[in-house]
């Protein structure tokens, strides 16, 4: 038994139906928690929108983060080491 009702279709109005529809034509969630949303259409919708952009925008950060293959970096060289600083340098030189 759950805490709150499920509405059947015939218990929606024509809001809630349309919103359900749209998730379901869109292959996106709407049992679970959105049982409950769904009594309040605007916000089982900005519900979807807002996950939605969530997984965009981390499948935007997991693309831009991949390491460059070992095969693309330069080895340590007496030219590029000369670029290292010390740990006291690094505290005492803002860039």
């Amino acid at each position: 038994m759950t805490r709150i009702a499920i509405l059947t279709p015939d218990e929606m109005n024509d809001e809630q139906r349309a919103v359900i529809d749209a998730s379901k034509a869109n292959g996106k969630p709407h049992g679970g928690p959105f049982w409950a949303y769904i009594r309040n259409p605007k916000l089982m919708q900005n519900v979807q929108n807002t996950a939605a952009t969530v997984l965009k925008l981390d499948s935007r950060r997991k693309r831009s983060t991949r390491s460059t293959p070992a095969s693309r970096c330069r080895p340590m060289t007496s030219v590029n080491c000369s670029r290292i600083r010390s740990p006291t340098n690094c505290l005492s030189t803002r860039d």
